[in-house]
């Protein structure tokens, strides 16, 4: 279970990244946060 709340903990550092690089908007942010959660509890 720590494995799954890391990779997922990292996906949203490198998404936060992007976002500050104005590579990544904020609605994106969000369907990228929201299937990382589905994927991760599937």
């Amino acid at each position: 279970m720590e494995i799954i709340g890391a990779l997922l903990a990292l996906r949203i550092v490198g998404a936060s990244h992007l976002m500050q690089d104005e590579r990544f908007n904020e609605a994106n942010f969000v369907t990228l946060i929201i299937e990382a959660y589905k994927k991760n509890l599937a």
